[in-house]
């Protein structure tokens, strides 16, 4: 089974022959930018297997934010998508997808908040106005509802979670940045 594809192949494994890179673009990577690849810090994740992500599609790519950064754009955009365009989790995974959300420390790092994705069923994208990650020291993570009301949660709606009054939950974590 591919778990990925070539062009993300190819930043873990470097042929001995350029031609085997076999990457969508048709494009041949030089050794030296494969070996620069993901220099600097990468976003945290984990266990994106369990949910059918591929780590090259986590964004932002870097691990640490700067949340005064008066020159970036206002709002951040957090997204990640399926390991390949024709990946139905449901069919070819464990199941149907997890809701997932994103643990924010809110403005000023006084207001933690947990929102919810967009998705399409295969990539999942939030907007997120910069000021409103939390503070200096503070973490963004992406958390996965794995158990909702003592029940597996994976097909759980986005409108049963927005709905929800009384209830039990368990996350675990998909990705996680450092914010500065």
């Amino acid at each position: 089974m591919f778990t990925m594809d070539n062009n993300e192949f190819g930043l873990k494994h470097y042929p001995s022959e350029a031609s085997h890179q076999f990457r969508t673009d048709g494009r041949v990577m030089p050794y030296e930018e494969f070996m620069q690849a993901d220099i600097g810090g990468r976003v945290e994740t984990y266990e994106l297997g369990d949910h059918s992500i591929a780590a090259q599609s986590v964004s932002p790519a870097e691990l640490k934010l700067i949340v005064n950064d008066l020159h970036a754009p206002t709002l951040v955009r957090f997204q990640f998508s399926s390991v390949c365009p024709h990946w139905d989790n449901a069919r070819h995974g464990k199941g149907p997808s997890y809701v997932m959300l994103l643990s924010v420390a809110g403005l000023e790092g006084r207001k933690p908040a947990y929102l919810p994705f967009n998705t399409d069923g295969r990539s999942w994208w939030l907007d997120v106005p910069r000021h409103e990650l939390g503070c200096p020291g503070q973490k963004v993570r992406v958390n996965a509802v794995t158990e909702f009301n003592n029940k597996d949660a994976r097909g759980l709606s986005y409108e049963t979670w927005e709905n929800k009054t009384a209830y039990s939950c368990k996350f675990s974590w998909v990705a996680s940045w450092e914010l500065v």
